[in-house]
């Protein structure tokens, strides 16, 4: 395991409770907010099982998926980048779901 994906997950895990931090993951990663928090979610729900506990996972899981949510015009059909895992979790919103960046 490299120290980028538990950086990733740390940092989501710190900042999720203030926002998310969106204006700090380009200096500190050097990708964009959508790109972080497709990352995250993909790291969370396949990797490190062990990692985070049962409870930081889903608290992960469920602010990943609304700040992509939240990000709609320049997102992606959620199909495309969000794990099945969190795809439920937009199953029943009013809105159609979407993540990723445009191309």
């Amino acid at each position: 395991m490299d120290t980028y994906d538990p950086a990733l997950l740390d940092f989501a895990l710190r900042w999720s409770f203030y926002g998310g931090g969106d204006d700090y993951v380009f200096t500190e990663f050097g990708i964009s907010p959508a790109t972080f928090y497709q990352r995250v979610l993909v790291l969370v729900e396949k990797r490190f099982s062990t990692f985070l506990d049962t409870r930081s996972k889903e608290h992960l899981r469920r602010h990943c998926t609304e700040k992509l949510l939240s990000m709609e015009g320049q997102l992606m059909p959620l199909e495309h980048h969000l794990p099945s895992e969190s795809q439920a979790l937009c199953a029943g919103s009013m809105r159609e779901c979407d993540v990723g960046e445009a191309s």
